[in-house]
């Protein structure tokens, strides 16, 4: 199997970080993203009533984070698949985040792996990413892998 991303291309962007982002942690914003997951549990809800009044702002489920985005990546490369397919996501917590935080999101390629799979040649993509708090600690990391493939169609 030929890689099909030339080596000089994936050491250009492996490692490198994308542009940072940072998100206001907003009250409706948890609503909509805990509603999505059917959970009704109070421990979401109790807090957050229109006029509710907590000291130190409400906590957020630890998945919320994955509707941050990153931003761009400071490294382009052309990637020659239009497949996806969710390989795994791997999370370590370190602090909890809550409702009024203000969080920073950055992300770094660490990897990139050719395979062979049922859908044929694949790309292994894993990136890495790292959210921190308007204190600079580090809440939280994500480490995401993707496979990159040629759907069935454009191989006609």
């Amino acid at each position: 199997m030929a890689a099909k991303v030339p080596q000089a291309a994936r050491d250009a962007v492996i490692g490198v970080w994308s542009e940072p982002m940072t998100y206001d942690v907003e009250r409706g914003a948890v609503l909509r993203f805990v509603r999505t997951l059917n959970d009704e549990g109070p421990r979401w809800y109790a807090d957050n009533e229109p006029g509710a009044q907590s000291s130190d702002g409400l906590a957020v489920p630890p998945t919320f984070l994955v509707s941050l985005f990153a931003g761009p990546h400071k490294a382009d490369w052309k990637n020659p698949y239009e497949g996806l397919l969710d390989a795994g996501t791997e999370w370590q917590f370190f602090e909890k985040v809550r409702v009024g935080d203000r969080i920073t999101v950055a992300a770094r390629i660490t990897d990139m792996t050719d395979k062979q799979g049922r859908v044929g040649d694949m790309l292994m993509v894993t990136t890495e990413f790292r959210y921190t708090n308007q204190h600079g600690k580090l809440v939280a990391t994500q480490r995401n892998t993707v496979a990159w493939y040629e759907p069935e169609a454009r191989k006609a």
